[in-house]
Parts: C-alpha cells; structure tokens; sequence
C-alpha cells in the first residue's frame, strides 16, 4: 500500500516501490505472475488502478462480525446484540490474524462507527464514536414504531386564505380505516358530510379567534379517496392536515379529545392531558395553532416521541403529530415545547389517543436487519468496513386488514329459532336450532330472514379492487351439529348480491377458507343455514383479506 510521501515497503524479501504517490493519487499496478517457467512478462499483465486515499494510514476494520454471538450468523432470533473484535495496524504489522482470533490493540484513539438498518433498507441507528466492541438493540420495538396500528399517509398542511381549501390523501384506503382532519380556521367550520367533530379548541392571538377543530370519518369502501374540501363562515386564513390511520385486526377507537387552550406567553409548555391512560400500543396526536411570526421557524420538538414537523405559512401554522409512548404504564409527565424559548406557542392545542382493540400482540423485531460497520481514527475511516444481513426466525407476520370488520356491527338479532350476535372485537355468536331455512346477513347490520330481501344489496361495498381475495372461517368456541345426510348446511359466504355468491366457506362440509378474485363489488356477507342445524352459542371469527 502506497500513501503519500511514505515509501511503499513490504516486509521480508518482497519487491517494493520507490515511486512516492500523493494521498489523492491513483497508482496503476500490473501483477507479476509466477509459475513453473518463472515470472511472467509484466508489460502483458492487465493494469489494476488503485486510489492511494491514505489506507496505509487509516485504521484497521474490526474483526468477527458476529450476531448474537455467532460469526456473520444468517439467522437469529430475539433481540439484536452486534460484536466485534479490535485489530491494530501497529501490533500486527506483518503478522496475519484470522477473524476468530481475540482481540489486538485496538489502536489508540480507535473508535467504531455502526449504522443499523430496518427490513425496508431505511437507517434507524446511526452510532459512532463506539469503544467497547458489542451493541444491543434494545430499542428495535419503539425506533421502528412496530405497533397495530399503521400511519398509512398523511398530507403536508395546505393553506388557504378564501372560505374553502382542499387537501387530497395520495393513497387508497380500506374500509374500516380512520380519516382525522386536523383544521385551522378562523371562522365557525361547516363540518363535511361524512365527518363527524371529534374535538374542537379556541384561543385568541390578542385581538381575534383562532381555532383548530379533529374531525373524523370511518371509510366505508376499499378505493382512491377523494379531495376533501373544508368550509369556514367566511374569508380568512385556514389550515387542513390530513391523516390516515389502520389496524389490521379490529376496529380503532378515539379516546375523548382533550383540549389545551394557552395565552401567548414566552416558552409557555402544553401539558400533557391528564386524562389520557397509557394504553398498549396505542398512539396519542397531538396539533396546535399558533397566530405568531417568527423567522426560521422550523419545528415544535418533544421531550419524548415523534412530532411532525410544523409547516409555516405567512404567520399561520399547524401542529400536528404522532406520540408514542415509550412503554405501558409510564408516567404521564412529559410535555411539549418549542425548541427555542423566544418563541412564542400556539394558543389552542387539542390531543386525542386511537386505541387499538384489546389483547393485542405487536411484534417485536424486523424480519431482517442490514449492519455497516467501520473503525474510525483521526478523522479516517477503514478501507474497508462490514456490510451484513441477517434474518429473523419466526417473526409475527403483519396481520392483514380485514376488511369484514369496518361492516360488522355490535349487535343482536333473532329469527327462525336462532339468535346471532357481534360483540366488539366482532366475534359472531350463533345459538339455538334453525327452524326454517334462514339467511343470516352479518354485515350492513345483523338481520336473519328465510329469504334473501332485495333490501340487503344496498348494503354498503365491503370492496370494489380487482385483488383475489381469502374468507377464512375460524371456530372460536361453541358446537354445531347438522341435519342427518343433508349438506350445504352451514355456508358463510360473500356476496355480490342476495343471488349471487363470491366466496363460500361451507363450514359443515369443512371447508374454512375459500379464494378468489371479486368480478364486480362484494357488497355483503351472508350465512345460509338449513332447518334442523343446531347451534350451541357457537363463536366465529370471520376474515376476508387481500390475498391467497
């Protein structure tokens, strides 16, 4: 290796060069072969280009990457622990050290940059400055924000000055996601058909009325959601942030929104609402309004968690963001502040929480994890540093969305004998004996009824994509028995129409799940029973998902 002003020389009776290169030069370098005829002729070896850059300077790599304790292992499992071993230029000098070998040096003044990357390839750790030679990832749960619920899109905040402004979420939606608009206005807002006011604040700038208003909507189909457009009493300036959230297995709930209305004084914090209960998994918005100009305005930052960065426009801004608790049961302290404290905060704040079903489990790890890993000295890197991936065994798959469970209400209803029921988490319970041939429709609202009424195919679209779709069909608890030497018995089906049947789960038969890919919107969910099928409070989860 040949660096500037240092004469290349290589230990014992190899050949070496005279020539003196500069750090920024390239060497040109042939190979001399040797075989039993002797050397080969150097002018015919192919040229090899070689950077100086100062490697006979720079530190040497560490040594035995190893992940949770195996050597460039391909598969772990748990949680992340990274090591290395020193290596020094100066002890080992000629001597070659396997990868296995303990520790040399390491090298004064030695220190090693890691770089942690997630299973999509995006960096979560950036660490440097690192002495000892192993690393925990600790953290992987909360850096990676792995939690049932999914922040699908969200819009930058667009501003207007007139009665109206509109904003459009680039991205399509699944029935049973949740839509929050997040409105700054400055007059009394005309709530959007479909939305309903989940909270609303009220502050002043000292001489007018500032608002910010959360509203929310359920979608109610599979599809490209279209611009919203958002109405105030009269012309002024206006804010709207839209945010699209999921979960993949239940229906979302908002907690009661909780508003902070603050004066304009300097570096005043807005307190964390105290009413808010850590809840698993859950994720907690926060927004705000502030009337007040200030030059390099960027950002409100928290003591803990995520706020999305703020968007200034003339002298108007909104805040709007996501905060995620570090684990279940922590105190309630924490607050919120600008990060610089002659600014002036927003007069009115609102929070709200989205709170996944119960008995949730939120996996842990990423299916891969990529490493880079280098030793740093006096400013220089390792000419060559690690580049590794390793893979999880049997992490918890994404739960797919179902898309049953936007349409199956909580509720009870009977006939022909039998009565059916969904609870909350959208278990369907089944009790009693058919004493006609019933239909059982359990989305759209319960409804049993020995026909099929025409009523039932005005039932909003479950969905309306081209993707094949599964039904599974999951026995939760109870018995069934059916009618001797019948079949077709207890059929849960998806409907195009009252006649016209897409997936059938014959659950007598034992036939549990069933795909295909939808010709035509799937407007309904139906359950076809024959008489003399007994039921004993039997409990169905029902699925219907993107996919095979």
């Amino acid at each position: 290796m040949v660096e500037a002003d240092t004469q290349l020389q290589q230990a014992k009776a190899y050949n070496y060069t005279k020539s003196l290169y500069q750090e920024t030069d390239t060497a040109r370098i042939a190979l001399a072969t040797r075989n039993s005829l002797g050397m080969a002729n150097v002018t015919a070896a192919d040229l090899i280009a070689t950077p100086m850059r100062a490697r006979a300077f720079r530190p040497y790599p560490p040594a035995g990457l190893a992940f949770n304790g195996t050597y460039l292992a391909e598969e772990i499992e748990g949680a992340i622990t990274v090591s290395w071993k020193h290596r020094d230029r100066w002890e080992q000098i000629d001597t070659l050290v396997t990868q296995s070998e303990a520790n040399v040096g390491p090298e004064e003044g030695t220190t090693y940059n890691l770089k942690v990357y997630d299973e999509n390839n995006v960096l979560k750790k950036n660490l440097t400055g690192l002495t000892g030679t192993s690393w925990t990832w600790d953290t992987e749960a909360s850096d990676c924000e792995f939690s049932a619920i999914t922040k699908v899109a969200v819009t930058g905040t667009v501003y207007g000055t007139s009665t109206t402004t509109s904003a459009k979420l680039e991205t399509s939606a699944y029935a049973g996601d949740i839509e929050l608009a997040w409105v700054f206005h400055s007059s009394a807002l005309t709530i959007p058909e479909g939305y309903t006011l989940h909270g609303s604040a009220q502050g002043t700038d000292g001489s007018s009325t500032v608002y910010i208003s959360l509203l929310q909507r359920t979608i109610s189909a599979t599809g490209t959601l279209p611009a919203e457009t958002f109405t105030q009493a009269s012309a002024g300036n206006m804010g709207v942030h839209l945010q699209l959230w999921r979960f993949g297995s239940g229906n979302l709930t908002l907690s009661p929104a909780s508003t902070q209305v603050q004066d304009s004084a300097s570096s005043r914090n807005i307190v964390w609402p105290a009413h808010i209960a850590p809840v698993s998994s859950a994720k907690t918005l926060i927004g705000g309004v502030s009337t007040y100009a200030h030059s390099g305005y960027t950002k409100w930052t928290a003591s803990s968690g995520e706020i999305m960065s703020t968007v200034q426009v003339s002298n108007n801004r909104l805040v709007c963001g996501t905060v995620t608790q570090a684990a279940l049961g922590d105190a309630l302290a924490g607050y919120y502040q600008f990060d610089d404290s002659a600014r002036l905060i927003g007069t009115a704040a609102i929070a709200v929480t989205l709170i996944p079903p119960p008995n949730i489990i939120v996996r842990e790890y990423n299916r891969s994890i990529r490493v880079e890993l280098e030793a740093m000295r006096d400013g220089y890197a390792s000419w060559q540093k690690w580049n590794h991936t390793v893979t999880r065994k049997n992490v918890k798959p994404e739960a797919p969305v179902n898309l049953l469970l936007a349409h199956m209400s909580a509720g009870t209803a009977t006939g022909n004998g039998i009565t059916a029921s969904i609870d909350a988490e959208g278990i369907l319970t089944l009790n009693g004996t058919a004493s006609a041939v019933s239909n059982i429709k359990y989305t759209g609202g319960l409804d049993i009824n020995a026909s099929r009424p025409s009523t039932w195919d005005r039932d909003s679209v479950l969905y309306e994509g081209t993707t094949a779709l599964t039904l599974a069909v999951t026995v939760v608890g109870g018995t069934y028995s059916l009618p001797e030497g019948v079949t077709d018995c207890l059929n849960i089906t998806t409907r195009y129409s009252t006649a016209s049947i897409f997936l059938n789960a014959k659950l007598g038969d034992g036939i549990t799940s069933i795909n295909g890919t939808p010709a035509s919107p799937v407007k309904m969910g139906v359950i076809y029973l024959r008489t003399g099928v007994v039921l004993e409070n039997l409990q169905l989860r029902l699925t219907l998902h993107e996919g095979l």
